[in-house]
C-alpha cells in the first residue's frame, strides 16, 4: 500500500496573465523555463504526482511533449491562489 504521501496530488495553478510578468512561467531560468523548475521541485519531492493547472493554451501546449499531467482549467483568476 502506497504511503499517504505518495497519493497526495501536487497542483500546480499556471497561469499566463500576471498583471506584473505575463508569460512569467515560460521565461526561461536556469537554464529551464520557471514552470519547468516548479515542476521538476515538485517531482522531487516525491509527494505525488503532479499537476499543471492551465489557464492558457500557451502553457498547456508548452508541457504537451512532457509526461506532466496537465488539467485546462476556465475562469477569470486574479492570481494563482484563486
Amino acid at each position: 500500500m502506497p504511503s499517504l504521501s505518495s497519493t497526495i496530488p501536487v497542483c500546480i495553478p499556471a497561469r499566463w496573465a500576471a498583471r506584473r510578468f505575463p508569460g512569467k512561467l515560460l521565461s526561461p531560468w536556469g537554464g529551464k523555463t520557471v514552470l519547468e523548475a516548479v515542476i521538476a521541485t515538485a517531482q522531487e519531492s516525491a509527494i505525488g504526482p503532479v499537476i499543471v493547472l492551465a489557464a492558457d493554451n500557451r502553457i498547456q501546449d508548452a508541457l504537451a511533449k512532457t509526461d506532466v499531467q496537465v488539467e485546462r482549467v476556465a475562469g477569470d483568476f486574479l492570481n494563482g491562489s484563486e
